[in-house]
């Protein structure tokens, strides 16, 4: 664990998870308590901190939401680390999924999964999907570097030159000092300057999404088809952090909705850190 946690947490984000029985709640909010029965309870939709999709991506406090004060939309620069804190507050089990990388499942319920220091194993758990039960917190750690890619997510032609641990651009730069990553950009030394491993294709032969930057490298963009504006105004990679259940992407049987939410990841050219608004 604590070789794990060496570099420190830059920042650490909340994904309460819950479900809503719709029918319930509007009982509730005419007094018709007598009618309620939690037995039959049936979610339709599926929120993060209270918000469901596409909502849970809007700003904090927006004016528009003042019931749901909470967004999720978390960031991180590359090299750097985040802690999830993920709170099973619904009726039932929800696995989240985090694209982009695994995440290290460090505690549950507020214990380290350790037997303590210097006495025992790290307990730690290395997850490709989170289950938090009802009334679980789970506590998790997420990092990228872009590490063992095989090419440099910064690029490598002139208008992305840079140097790693002050080397200019050469093939197979040997790992240096530190787990081999650059202290400034966070870069995985060993994989500097080595070209994507495919032609970037025109953009007349591609269709774009709405968080793709029009390019291979974080902090750098090429054209977009015409009439897509992006929804990624950084240039990082965009990931999608979702429940792996379904039935739990949608706003009463409407699909996109429920329990999702976009996470990106920068370059470090990129200064802040807040929630995306």
């Amino acid at each position: 664990m604590k070789a794990f946690l060496k570099r420190a947490l830059t920042s650490e984000y909340l994904a309460l998870l819950s479900d809503m029985d719709y029918s319930i709640h509007q009982k509730v909010s005419l007094g018709r308590f007598d009618q309620v029965d939690t037995t039959a309870f049936k979610a339709v939709y599926w929120l993060i901190n209270g918000r469901t999709a596409p909502d849970t991506m809007d700003k904090a406090f927006a004016e528009w939401l003042p019931t749901q004060p909470y967004n999720c939309g978390p960031r991180i620069h590359t090299g750097e680390k985040i802690l999830i804190r993920i709170v099973g507050a619904g009726r039932d089990l929800h696995p989240f999924h985090t694209h982009g990388s695994h995440l290290r499942v460090i505690a549950r319920d507020g214990r380290l999964l350790s037997s303590g220091p210097g006495k025992g194993p790290d307990l730690s758990q290395l997850l490709f999907t989170t289950t938090s039960a009802p009334g679980q917190t789970v506590d998790g750690i997420f990092d990228f570097s872009g590490d063992k890619f095989g090419w440099d997510i910064y690029g490598t032609g002139a208008e992305n030159e840079h140097t790693c641990n002050g080397k200019a651009v050469t093939l197979g730069y040997p790992a240096a000092a530190s787990e081999g990553y650059d202290p400034v950009t966070g870069e995985y030394c060993p994989d500097h300057g080595k070209p994507l491993p495919t032609s970037i294709r025109s953009v007349e032969e591609f269709t774009a999404g709405p968080w793709f930057s029009g390019g291979p490298y974080l902090g750098s963009s090429i054209a977009l088809p015409p009439g897509e504006g992006g929804l990624n105004p950084t240039f990082g990679y965009m990931f999608m952090w979702h429940s792996h259940n379904e039935n739990e992407l949608i706003n009463f049987n409407i699909f996109p909705g429920g329990m999702f939410t976009m996470f990106i990841i920068e370059s470090r050219r990129v200064v802040t850190l807040t929630p995306l608004d």
